[in-house]
């Protein structure tokens, strides 16, 4: 614990709450597997359309068409909308969760230690010669409602 309360000693929190929130600024979000279905739909409509005009006249193609087509002006609507409202990382919060901690690591309290642990340091990766790197930073979430994945934004502290 002294390489951490060391490592938050050391730390310039300004600089490394402004480097975190630049990169989480900077993500885009994860419309991946919207924008995967947006070219499917597309494609299907434009199969549909090449259908009816080499004249295969269907009421469930001009059905299907119906649906697709609607279902393509939500998929831009839903893209359109999770690329303009995203919510920005504030450098100042985020500056602030980094003094706290390091007022935690400093405090004799267990819990106190704890908690700062918890909220600052999203893993620990153990080397086989014995030395460990410390991730000290943030976690946050990009993408999608039941498609979100966990970031780390980190920087690494090396102990031997």
């Amino acid at each position: 614990m002294l390489q951490l309360n060391a490592f938050f000693a050391e730390e310039n929190f300004t600089a490394y709450a402004s480097t975190i929130a630049d990169i989480i600024n900077s993500a885009s979000p994860n419309l991946e597997a919207e924008k995967r279905e947006l070219l499917e739909v597309s494609e299907k409509i434009k199969n549909g359309m090449n259908a009816i005009l080499s004249g295969l006249v269907l009421p469930e193609l001009q059905d299907e068409l119906a649906r697709l087509r609607s279902r393509k002006s939500e998929l831009e609507t839903i893209i359109a909308k999770k690329e303009s409202c995203r919510q920005k990382a504030n450098p100042a919060k985020i500056e602030m969760l980094l003094r706290n901690a390091h007022a935690q690591f400093r405090s004799n309290d267990y819990a106190s230690v704890r908690r700062a642990v918890e909220l600052c340091v999203p893993k620990i990766e153990v080397d086989p010669d014995g030395s460990y790197t410390v991730h000290i930073g943030v976690v946050h979430t990009i993408g999608s409602p039941g498609r979100d994945y966990v970031v780390y934004t980190t920087a690494g502290y090396k102990v031997s």
